[in-house]
């Protein structure tokens, strides 16, 4: 235990989160931090001399949206946020790093409809950029000049946008860009030309069915998870409630995405046991019916209307709204709502703009929905902190569903997955929520939640595969397999012997032959062990040599590009083959243009779906590994020159002194099961910081050891110290898992004998996501 208090005061210690202060010459900061938290909730503060750092999760979204433009250039991002979780402090934080990024003051149009957004916004944006005159106003009556402006889009069409040059502003900000959908957005959206658009929204999905990602290629480019705002106390927690309903919806039908709305409306309106059962878990759960708020998402018109009138009828005033309820009476009846005059406002869509009553405390899921975003917008209706308001209490209704209904999408998004699979979490009773929340499900529905994630594994059984490929009229790539099904490839690859170029040859598809057919079928087995795949140098050159008729000679390669070959001998035939030479090698995989086809197509949706943006290693050129890439051992050590054609690179241990590039590895597995390690490997490796590591020598080892000697006087004798880090030895699916590469580490302090403690800094700053999975293991 105090152990464990040691390493997270150290890991306070050295956050970024925090300043260090000295009364001398800090003090003034320090006051005007104390008079800003005294000001009134919603004033425009401006406190130039501190310096604002992203929390967590926002770097873990500033991270994002820097991946979406550098590795996918992608300009156009919209970020979903629940209301209250500092979005607008994001939008601050990523316009500073791209004036940073460019080397220049970046012209910034930022877009609001309401005068107090535009207020708050501008204050913000002087304090991240600790300038207290930068940006104006226009609007109010007041015109903007400048090159920072913060506008009423009402303004800009009094103002005729026609007359704006479509390159007026480098960077266009749209806050609560739901409402982009309407006519004024619309016509300033399409006149602009910005190099960025970032949109920001709590509602990606509107009431009138406008769908506003329309602007960002049909995608949302980063959100928030719930878990993590409620963990740092900017949404209340959540008291959920599985309910059973009885209503079977499993041969109801499917088409991709959901259910028929019209089917569902017929099964749902006029059902009065189903309402029954939803009264007497109310009556049950909430403290006080005759004084809650809530909101109800239903599936239809009919169904919300039917709500309604059942509610008022049970003597919960209720009403409802949809697409068809005029602006002004929808804002009537949620003044209505916040004053406690309705109980339930029901609506026919879960994400209706301008339901946004921070007073909500209930909040009834009256349809299925299997989609996370849809779903973290339906909670994050109620997650808004309001005075008196201690949780948010969610009852949702659940039906048999069909075997194609996804409950472990919506459960992921409250849910650290990261703690273990949703299965797992939902089997144990939610060992791992937010402090403050609590998911209980009734015994029926436990079990239908629990035979639906089971059945989700069957979506990589074969038949299931087979019956949706066959369902394709034309023959289709991989990557448009997974896109329109919803697969992930590990859904493809789930099985050992599952492979594209198998299920296209078992649906009747023309593919390549067989020239061997065992080794074809190890071949096959390693593009399953591909899928951590990441590095942008390595999946351009490797799709390029799969698109060549005739194997590569390594002659013809420099001395990089002949590892990165000898990267992929290993890579895909393993180390129990070996060859008279890297030649050898290649001509062997050349004939299996089933297995270079597959590869090739794999290749390309890894890259579509990369999570990963590597940053510049530093190292020596002849090696070629990128920082933040994912590798497996045999290719890191092949990286590194390590083995030959003949003899297979291996290592046994977790460090490995490189002779020729004069460089000690660390392989690091962070999470350490006991059945892998014995007692005296079970090493303390964690992050401090996203710049510092702590990390034990082997347990023989002292500080006078020869290996010791040299991590501590590394810059001295003029050699390196790489880290490679992983999560667990095993991944989900059975493969052993790969190494994140951290980058080369200089050397800060040590202490202790056998084994002996050091503190190392990277380099390069780790990402926030694998910041977060290094840091768990010290907690």
């Amino acid at each position: 235990v105090v152990d464990r208090v040691r390493t997270m005061f150290a890991s306070h210690w050295e956050s970024e989160h925090f300043e260090h202060y000295d009364p001398e010459t800090r003090g003034d900061d320090l006051d005007k931090a104390l008079g800003a938290q005294r000001e009134p909730r919603g004033s425009a503060i401006s406190f130039a001399g501190l310096q604002v750092h992203p929390l967590g999760y926002q770097q873990r979204m500033l991270d994002r949206l820097q991946l979406e433009r550098a590795r996918h250039d992608r300009h156009r991002n919209l970020v979903v946020a629940a209301t209250g979780t500092g979005k607008t402090v994001l939008a601050a934080l990523d316009y500073r790093r791209l004036c940073e990024e460019h080397g220049k003051d970046l012209s910034v149009l930022f877009v609001a409809h309401r005068e107090q957004i535009l207020n708050q916004a501008l204050g913000t944006f002087r304090a991240v950029m600790r300038q207290g005159s930068f940006g104006e106003i226009h609007g109010g009556g007041a015109i903007a000049r400048g090159r920072h402006v913060f506008a009423m889009v009402q303004s800009l069409q009094r103002d005729r946008v026609e007359e704006l040059a479509p390159d007026a502003y480098d960077v266009v900000i749209v806050d609560e860009f739901h409402h982009a959908a309407a006519a004024s957005y619309d016509r300033l959206l399409k006149r602009l030309t910005p190099v960025e658009l970032l949109g920001l929204t709590a509602t990606p999905e509107r009431l009138d069915g406008e769908d506003i990602t329309e602007w960002f290629g049909g995608r949302i480019a980063v959100e928030l998870r719930l878990w993590e705002a409620i963990d740092q106390g900017y949404l209340v927690p959540f008291q959920y409630f599985g309910v059973a309903d009885d209503v079977d919806l499993s041969r109801l039908a499917w088409k991709r995405g959901g259910y028929a709305p019209d089917e569902l409306s017929n099964l749902y309106t006029g059902n009065d046991l189903r309402v029954g059962k939803l009264l007497q878990e109310i009556e049950r759960v909430v403290a006080e019916p005759s004084r809650m708020r809530a909101l109800g998402f239903c599936v239809s018109v009919d169904h919300s209307r039917y709500m309604a009138r059942k509610f008022t009828a049970a003597g919960l005033p209720a009403v409802s709204i949809d697409g068809t309820t005029p602006e002004h009476e929808r804002s009537e009846q949620l003044r209505r709502l916040a004053v406690g005059e309705l109980r339930v406002i029901f609506s026919v869509d879960v994400l209706g703009e301008g339901v946004d009553v921070p007073v909500v405390d209930t909040v009834l899921l009256l349809r299925p929905t299997q989609s996370a975003t849809v779903f973290t917008q339906q909670l994050g209706r109620g997650l808004r902190q309001a005075p008196g308001k201690p949780s948010l209490t969610v009852i949702d209704l659940i039906g048999q569903q069909h075997r194609s209904f996804r409950f472990d999408q919506r459960l992921a998004a409250i849910l650290d997955v990261r703690r273990g699979s949703v299965r797992k979490q939902v089997d144990e009773g939610f060992p791992f929520l937010p402090s403050g929340c609590h998911i209980e499900l009734d015994r029926v529905s436990r079990d239908i939640v629990l035979d639906n994630l089971k059945a989700v594994a069957k979506l990589g059984q074969w038949r299931t595969l087979l019956d949706d490929l066959k369902s394709f009229d034309a023959d289709v790539t991989l990557g448009r397999f997974l896109a329109d099904t919803g697969r992930e490839p590990v859904d493809l690859y789930r099985s050992p012997d599952s492979s594209w170029t198998r299920l296209r040859r078992d649906a009747g598809r023309t593919v390549a032959p067989s020239t061997n057919a065992k080794d074809e079928q190890a071949l096959l087995r390693a593009v399953r062990r591909s899928l951590h795949v990441d590095d942008p140098e390595r999946v351009r050159f490797y799709r390029g040599l799969m698109q060549q008729r005739k194997p590569p000679r390594t002659a013809d390669f420099d001395a990089r590009e002949q590892r990165l070959l000898g990267m992929l001998l290993w890579g895909m035939w393993g180390l129990g083959r070996p060859f008279d030479d890297l030649d050898a090698g290649l001509r062997e995989l050349w004939r299996h243009a089933a297995v270079m086809e597959e590869f090739e197509e794999l290749l390309a949706a890894l890259d579509e779906r990369s999570a990963t943006l590597p940053a510049p290693s530093q190292l020596d050129p002849t090696v070629p590994l990128t920082v933040h890439a994912t590798y497996a051992q045999a290719e890191i050590l092949a990286a590194y020159g390590l083995g030959s054609a003949a003899t297979p690179p291996q290592v046994r241990e977790g460090v490995k002194w490189m002779e020729a590039a004069q460089t000690d590895v660390f392989f690091v597995t962070l999470h350490k099961a006991e059945r892998d390690y014995s007692p005296t490997t079970m090493y303390k490796d964690y992050a401090i910081s996203r710049e510092l590591f702590h990390w034990e020598s082997q347990a023989t080892q002292s500080q006078n050891s020869p290996a010791v000697r040299r991590y501590i006087e590394h810059r001295a004798r003029g050699t390196n110290v790489h880290l490679f880090l992983r999560d667990r030895k095993v991944l989900p699916h059975g493969t052993t898992a790969p190494y994140v590469f951290a980058g080369p580490l200089e050397y800060v302090a040590h202490e202790r004998d056998r084994p002996v403690a050091f503190t190392w800094r990277l380099k390069t700053l780790m990402p926030e996501e694998l910041f977060e999975v290094a840091r768990s293991v010290a907690a």
